[in-house]
């Protein structure tokens, strides 16, 4: 996950879509609650076993495969992309998306962080 990197990007994006679009149709509103490790369970278990019913989406009359899955999910991933970040695809270098700060306690005294360099980036 090298920050100047822009694959960890889409893999983040690729994996929250492909979540989603496995499990949301047929859970509804109660994905919002599981989305997280219940759905990493579920899509490992479908990745490892293969396909199960939780693949075709209930919403359309088509019967989609895992490889339709994986095609929208990927297709959803770079419109989120380029809806959050712009087409340039220099903004979506992990560094500039996944940022974080570890505060550390001392490192709020303005000075003690300035010359310690307390904090992490």
């Amino acid at each position: 996950m090298d920050q100047y990197h822009i694959a960890p990007s889409i893999l983040e994006f690729f994996r929250i879509d492909f979540k989603r679009n496995i499990l949301a149709d047929e859970l509804g509103e109660l994905y919002d609650h599981v989305w997280d490790l219940a759905a990493e369970n579920l899509v490992y278990r479908i990745l490892v076993k293969g396909t199960n019913t939780w693949v075709d989406n209930i919403n359309t009359a088509e019967n989609e495969t895992l490889d339709d899955i994986v095609m929208k999910s990927f297709q959803d991933c770079i419109r989120s992309l380029e809806s959050k970040y712009g087409r340039d695809q220099h903004n979506w270098r992990w560094g500039k998306i996944h940022t974080i700060t570890l505060q550390h306690p001392l490192g709020s005294v303005k000075i003690l962080g300035f010359l310690f360099n307390l904090n992490v980036h």
